[in-house]
């Protein structure tokens, strides 16, 4: 009888063990349901994040080009002597730069083509990690090269970079995609380390802002954005008319702190995911389109879009996948197989017009079609099972079939363009054998998607690196960084601070007067080269030719920075130099800034002038 009621112990006691092992296995599924749901990207949305930075990258490098002596070469405000010397603390012992190469004005200038070169293959998404991380080295070159002119946009830029390294930008809408050997269409959700990385870089980016601007006048008295458009230096006049409406500054105030908390934490809510991601991405793009109409404050905003752009979910791509199916007909692309310039054409016109569904056939493996290939020599596209199209014609109905081309489609269909078009046409077909070369260099890949155990390793690592980093931030924490911490993110370019308006905007800002002797003891304003006034200009924002100029100026008032007046100084009177006769040659100037204080509504703000440097452009200046 014991035996008996010890062995249906033994039973029940397996069967609550198995139960709590199911109950385990049940809490085991659904955390990882969760981390796959909630951590997971979608590959389309990471091919628009990769062709918009790299758009804005493109777009950055060509406004630098306007300034590049000034900024990036010897003669300009920062010369790589003045870089190195650490004493004067504007780099890093470790800083990292390519840029300080060269010094000339025009190597510097083919550098830079080669950077923006390295962009544009980065859109076009081909060998897409190796030349991110070139991209990456570039650009932290870029930054480290003058760090007088750095904005939060560009710390935010090259943080993106850096997470895209392990990320699989090319696997969708890339020259990659289009010439990967195998497939890997069966799912276009990713969720790994990497992943995780890049949505927790740009989660917490608003998330620590939002923690230093824990002030009283953010918190409490709601009037910070009554104080940021204040700020004449950087306000655009649309930024102006809203100071009129006090009430609804108030009102933005609180919505704007109250975003940038609960905006990360709904981008990663268990809860009818795709619903919210897409509500609070329309919500963050209008926060920063609303920062871009009001403040100048270059492309931080822009940048900042294009890092929400990584969490807009699957379901919009596959509305936008189901209208294009249904606004395009039926047809077969047929291409030679013994040609590889022509099989990597159509791969790439499929892939680049949006047309992946499409099939490809080689014209040998249909009687009818070899035929008209062999009177033709070209490809043939079979429409809808019905009509042939061969040579420039087919072309022009492959783009009417885009809905992202169609009307390029059209206007390629019109008589003027076909007879132009068949002609090239025919030219590139009858000499296509002469392209293979070409072509050959860009082999068939092995796309995988993939993370390796090694980058695995390295991402926690850096996750870990960037979460203390922006921890050490606050104040309150009281935590310091090791110097070998400060090395590595110097070197990397991952130190980052999220301070904009932090913890309250500031109330003093201005604008600068240069006072210049020219020949005959005449007195003017060197930026202008009109009589001096020091009076408040119009649009104090326009007396800066752009937002890095506006930067620089800001940083060499600052005690800490005096030791850069002098290159400044340099910089000024060599160029008044070579842009005037000697006749009107520069001796001396006085840089001044007339500093305002924002001060409560209706009343008077003051203004106080501040010398900042007195240059003597042939002694020594003090």
């Amino acid at each position: 009888m014991c035996t008996i009621t010890q062995n249906l112990r033994e039973v029940n006691l397996g069967f609550a063990v198995l139960e709590i092992l199911q109950e385990l296995l049940k809490m085991t599924k659904s955390i990882l349901n969760y981390i796959h749901n909630n951590f997971s990207l979608d590959l389309r949305s990471l091919a628009l994040f990769r062709i918009v930075v790299g758009v804005l990258l493109l777009w950055d490098l060509i406004w630098r080009m306007k300034d590049l002596t000034a900024h990036y070469s010897d003669l300009g405000l920062l010369p790589r002597a003045a870089l190195t010397d650490t004493s004067i603390g504007v780099s890093g012992n470790f800083d990292f730069s390519i840029y300080m190469i060269v010094g000339h004005s025009y190597l510097v200038l083919a550098l830079m083509l080669v950077h923006l070169l390295i962009a544009l293959v980065f859109i076009f998404g081909f060998k897409t990690r190796l030349f991110t991380i070139i991209l990456w080295l570039m650009t932290i070159s870029l930054h480290a090269r003058n760090p007088m002119i750095l904005t939060g946009g560009d710390s935010l830029l090259s943080l993106l970079l850096f997470w895209s390294i392990f990320l699989p930008l090319g696997a969708r809408y890339s020259i990659d995609k289009a010439l990967n050997k195998g497939s890997f269409d069966a799912s276009n959700s990713i969720c790994n380390a990497a992943t995780f990385a890049i949505m927790a870089q740009v989660v917490l980016v608003y998330v620590f802002n939002w923690i230093a601007k824990l002030d009283p006048i953010w918190v409490t008295e709601h009037t910070a954005l009554y104080y940021a458009l204040s700020l004449d230096m950087f306000t655009t006049s649309f930024g102006f008319y809203l100071l009129n409406f006090p009430t609804l500054l108030s009102y933005l105030t609180i919505s704007v702190h109250m975003l940038q908390i609960t905006g990360p934490l709904l981008l990663l809510w268990p809860w009818w995911n795709q619903l919210l991601r897409g509500i609070v991405i329309i919500a963050f793009i209008g926060f920063h389109l609303g920062i871009a109409s009001t403040m100048h404050i270059g492309y931080f905003p822009y940048i900042s879009i294009a890092s929400l752009l990584i969490f807009v979910p699957a379901g919009f791509w596959d509305k936008i996948c189901e209208y294009m199916a249904k606004r395009r007909e039926t047809f077969i692309m047929y291409y030679d197989d013994g040609c590889d310039f022509c099989i990597k054409t159509v791969l790439l016109v499929r892939t680049f017009l949006f047309l992946t569904p499409i099939p490809l056939k080689p014209v040998q493996s249909n009687k009818e079609i070899f035929r008209l290939f062999k009177e033709n020599n070209t490809w043939v596209v079979r429409r809808d099972n019905r009509q042939l199209l061969i040579k420039f014609e087919g072309l022009a109905y492959v783009f009417k079939q885009s809905v992202v081309f169609k009307l390029f489609g059209q206007i390629l269909d019109t008589n003027f363009c076909m007879k132009i078009g068949t002609k090239f046409y025919e030219a590139i077909s009858d000499n296509r054998s002469s392209f293979s070369p070409f072509t050959n260099k860009f082999k068939m890949n092995n796309y995988s998607l993939k993370l390796h155990r090694i980058s695995t390793a390295i991402i926690i690592i850096m996750l870990g690196f960037v979460l203390y980093w922006n921890v050490a931030n606050i104040k309150q924490m009281n935590i310091n960084k090791p110097s070998w911490m400060s090395n590595v993110g110097e070197i990397t370019r991952l130190k980052q601070k999220w301070s904009m308006f932090a913890p309250h905007p500031v109330k003093h800002d201005g604008w600068f007067v240069a006072a210049g002797t020219v020949a005959g003891n005449k007195t003017i304003d060197i930026f202008t080269e009109l009589p001096v006034d020091y009076s408040k200009p119009q649009n104090v924002a326009d007396t800066y030719p752009n937002n890095r100029w506006r930067k620089y100026l800001i940083n060499i008032k600052k005690p800490s920075l005096e030791s850069q007046r002098l290159y400044y100084g340099k910089y000024l009177c060599r160029n008044w130099y070579f842009n005037h006769s000697k006749e009107e040659r520069l001796e001396d100037f006085q840089l001044y800034f007339m500093d305002e204080k924002t001060l409560e509504p209706e009343l008077v703000q003051p203004i106080n002038k501040q010398l900042i440097w007195n240059h003597d452009c042939f002694t020594k200046s003090e």
